[in-house]
């Protein structure tokens, strides 16, 4: 903390009194801070101020903290819906500490939709709706469990105004899914032949007929040329693996483990060894307090994704975002499961369309989603447990002593926390799992970004009841992950090379995404550009004045820059393809299901392939396509 506490209190501009705590201060410290305080409380006259203990010793930040305190007092009501927060030069000097911690605190409160900034008015706080059934996650200050190291100088860095604070978007148009092994949607081809095929991607039935040449008729992913520029994502991050420390590790673990522990086949649920470490991982970087036992682990997602089905039932009816992941419509439609695919709005999932439809499961990406890029609101959050505690007809009369409905009635949110690590500035969004009290939200992610799509690992994590139904119904499974695999990741997280890993990747992606938005921003066609969502994650949209989604990326491959348009994400036609289980309720979707904010003809730019050298080449395309 900081080596000295000071307290103000203000009543109608006048000090009323002031209380000074001296924590192993020395007398010229001390000095400094009645100074402080002698200098500010002129300033401060006739504004209304808040006052909290931000330690300087804490291993979290200054603006995390002061983030936390704020988060805090909103969530109990002891600041207002409405009220305006202090301006930050007074909130500044009133803490003693710089501008830029308090602008760092307000802008990830904006992020997650406590506030929002008013233009020349200042920083309001917004009505969060209902109060729910919320774990202490969200209404204690100690949420998050301390960061440190690279990822915490990272996330100084950005509060102190490095080049990356520049690209952020703003607090209105605010944040991956972790789940999905790949993000999906259509195929682009390279090159002229991209091009080619795309000759006809206009007018009428546009988004079939992109369908057809972005996935095939069997549905099948299409490689991206070699000497294309790939901002699909698609190439599987060449560059993630980190070679040396997995060798180093998986050499510890050939040599230390006997033999039958390496061979032979594994419980249900996944190494114990490896759920240990994956709760102590979420427990630090996500927040969630959960058990091993809530742990499944998989060969991927698509694997994992029907062990929901059969868990819940395929008599229920799977929500799904459009645009949205292709792959994970056909993996639930594969498993027999109607589907309802639920629109966007500039928010995020319409809960008011989702509450229209027969769903009583949603499968969704609140952190940041693919591929539109925003993030819930805490509003909206709200809004979605809401949707899920409330139960089904009939509920009521087979609640438990807890006060909740019976398995069968229950409704469940599958939250794919997508992109998690790569939030590129402010803390990560809190997940709904760690905020959840209603036992109502799976929570599935994997390794896929971070460690690349050829290891195949995914996880699940169940409620309580749910982890229980696994073992007793389907605990003769075998695991579907290599035992060698499961034990090489648990002793590389509990290492800490894991940690580090994704704190070079982060700033990797960082630098890359700070050239490319600096290189596009700075081309002959920068006014022709809106950039949007930038910063949440590995991808954002852009809109190109002037050209449909389908035309810009038509353009662009034509000068060898592979990227995919929105509308390639609808699920519309897909969901109508498997006969019988679309469910209609939901409405049309197609060009309606594109989020309502001026971001149909939007691009999705993917740049977790894109390598550094290779931006100016991506900013001449741009030029030469739209110049």
């Amino acid at each position: 903390m900081t080596r000295y506490v000071t307290r103000l209190v203000l009543d109608g501009g006048k000090k009323r009194g002031a209380r000074r705590d001296r924590w192993r201060c020395g007398t010229r410290r001390y000095a400094v801070a009645r100074r402080c305080l002698r200098r500010n409380s002129g300033k401060l006259k006739g504004e209304p101020v808040l006052t909290y203990p931000l330690d300087r010793r804490c291993v979290r930040g200054l603006y995390d903290q002061l983030y936390g305190f704020l988060r805090d007092d909103i969530e109990r009501g002891a600041i207002a819906p409405g009220q305006k927060l202090p301006s930050k030069r007074t909130f500044a000097q009133h803490l003693a500490v710089s501008v830029i911690t308090v602008e760092a605190a307000y802008k990830q409160l904006a992020a997650e939709g406590y506030v929002s900034a008013r233009e020349r008015s200042g920083v309001f706080v917004n009505d969060m709706g209902p109060a729910l059934r919320l774990g202490s996650a969200l209404g204690g200050e100690e949420r998050y469990r301390a960061r440190s190291g690279e990822e915490g100088a990272a996330v100084e860095a950005d509060a102190a105004g490095k080049p990356c604070s520049t690209w952020v978007a703003p607090a209105g148009d605010v944040r991956y899914r972790g789940g999905v092994d790949n993000p999906a949607g259509a195929q682009p081809f390279g090159g002229a032949s991209f091009a080619g095929r795309l000759q006809h991607c206009e007018g009428e039935g546009a988004e079939d007929r992109w369908t057809q040449l972005a996935c095939g008729h069997g549905g099948s992913a299409l490689a991206v040329s070699r000497d294309v520029v790939d901002l699909t994502g698609r190439q599987g991050g060449a560059r993630v693996f980190p070679y040396e420390a997995w060798a180093r590790t998986q050499r510890k673990v050939l040599s230390e483990c006997d033999e039958p522990t390496l061979l032979r086949a594994g419980q249900a649920q996944g190494s114990l060894e490896l759920r240990q470490a994956i709760a102590g991982h979420l427990r630090g970087f996500r927040g969630m307090e959960v058990s091993a036992d809530q742990v499944v682990v998989g060969a991927g997602a698509q694997v994992l994704y029907p062990f929901i089905v059969q868990l819940l039932g395929r008599d229920r009816v799977f929500a799904l975002e459009t645009p949205g992941y292709r792959r994970l419509a056909q993996v639930y439609a594969s498993n027999d499961v109607a589907l309802a695919a639920v629109p966007l709005d500039a928010d995020g999932i319409s809960v008011e369309v989702l509450a229209k439809t027969r769903a009583s499961v949603v499968h969704c990406m609140p952190s940041h989603q693919l591929p539109g890029g925003m993030v819930l609101p805490i509003a909206r959050r709200r809004e979605l447990l809401q949707w899920a505690q409330g139960a089904e007809e009939g509920a009521a009369a087979t609640a438990g002593a807890a006060g909740l409905p019976s398995a069968a009635f229950r409704r469940y949110i599958v939250e794919d926390d997508y992109d998690c690590e790569f939030r590129m500035a402010g803390r990560p969004i809190p997940p709904l799992q760690a905020i959840d009290q209603a036992e109502c939200v799976i929570y599935a992610n994997t390794f896929t970004k971070t460690l690349g799509p050829a290891l195949r690992m995914a996880y699940l994590v169940l409620p309580p009841h749910l982890a229980d139904e696994f073992r007793e119904r389907m605990g003769f499974y075998s695991c579907t992950a290599s035992a060698t695999d499961q034990l090489t990741l648990a002793r590389f997280i509990a290492s800490g090379d894991f940690e580090r890993h994704v704190n070079r990747l982060r700033t990797r992606y960082r630098k890359v995404l700070s050239a490319l938005v600096e290189a596009l921003e700075g081309s002959a066609v920068a006014d022709r550009l809106r950039l949007r969502h930038v910063g949440s994650g590995l991808h954002f949209l852009l809109e190109v004045e002037g050209a449909s989604a389908l035309q810009a990326a038509c353009a662009l491959g034509e000068h060898g820059v592979a990227v995919e348009p929105l509308e390639a994400f609808c699920l519309d036609a897909l969901c109508r393809a498997y006969d019988g289980s679309f469910d209609g309720s939901a409405g049309g979707f197609g060009k309606a299901s594109v989020p309502a904010d001026s971001t149909a003809g939007a691009l999705v730019i993917n740049f977790s392939d894109l390598a550094a050298e290779q931006v100016p080449v991506v900013a001449r395309a741009f030029e030469q396509a739209f110049g």
